[in-house]
């Protein structure tokens, strides 16, 4: 039985079968819940959720309303790493899916790299974020400015599984964390892991040729493992909102990040908007 309502309609109906009360035994438990994963479909697009393309799987980081030049927040979509789409630092216009096999979005927007760029090494062509803006399909539902969220938290590998009383966080605005602070990242693979920020400023080849560079990206210690790229990353003070940092794109011994700044700076259709919708 689920609810006390069913003992009484068990009880009313068993002195008419001839079943004496006293031999009978009641147990009122909850309705069993399907477990949900972050790789799981969702109706409702979100944070922290998976998404593939050709390149294979990746995490979703977040929703955002975007504008072409001098317009309104007419359009949506999320963003994850350019690393993603078929092709590094190059718009293709990638498809993306949600699911299997259901389509959600089209790349639109991916920032090559180049030796023109600011503090840009000689011999290298750079960039300051590994992110893609993704155009969400008509019809596809978006959660807005939401992150999954699951079961626990731990610094290496966290919970994957929703949390059924908890089942996401709000983005309410940006985060900026020094050297020393604890940043949060929910990513596909190593689910809701933790660590503190090491370097807010760490130049990193994404390949062993150096042929191209990640300028100032956040590095931190927290847990990550490949389907994490994309991960949103945050600060998250105990309470369901959470500050947005940037997205999570790859491990050295230590996690790396773009930060939030950089993603809007490089992808333009601006003006963003984050939270509040």
């Amino acid at each position: 039985m689920t609810t006390s309502d069913d003992a009484a309609s068990i009880s009313s109906a068993l002195p008419g079968l001839g079943v004496p009360l006293e031999v009978v035994k009641y147990e009122v438990s909850p309705r069993a819940r399907f477990d949900v994963r972050l790789d799981d479909y969702f109706p409702a697009k979100k944070g922290g959720i998976e998404v593939w393309a050709n390149s294979g799987g990746c995490t979703l980081g977040f929703n955002v309303k975007f504008s072409k030049p001098g317009g309104t927040y007419a359009y949506r979509g999320f963003v994850t790493n350019s690393h993603c789409t078929r092709t590094f630092g190059l718009l293709d216009s990638t498809v993306f899916f949600q699911g299997s096999p259901d389509r959600i979005g089209v790349e639109i927007s991916d920032k090559q790299f180049s030796q023109s760029v600011s503090f840009c090494p000689l011999g290298a062509r750079c960039r300051y974020s590994d992110a893609a803006l993704v155009h969400y399909d008509a019809g596809v539902v978006s959660a807005g400015a939401k992150v999954a969220r699951t079961g626990f938290r731990d610094p290496q590998w966290g919970s994957t599984l929703i949390d059924d009383d908890n089942p996401q966080f709000t983005v309410t605005g940006i985060g900026y964390p020094g050297v020393g602070t604890i940043v949060d990242k929910i990513g596909v693979t190593t689910g809701w892991t933790y660590g503190e920020v090491i370097s807010g400023c760490w130049d990193q080849a994404p390949y062993p040729d150096g042929a191209l560079i990640l300028l100032c990206q956040l590095k931190t210690t927290y847990g990550s493992d490949p389907g994490d790229s994309g991960a949103p990353v945050f600060i998250y003070d105990g309470t369901s909102n959470v500050a947005l940092v940037g997205i999570h794109w790859g491990n050295v011994g230590s996690a790396l990040a773009s930060w939030y700044d950089d993603i809007p700076y490089e992808l333009s259709f601006g003006p963003w908007r984050i939270a509040g919708f």
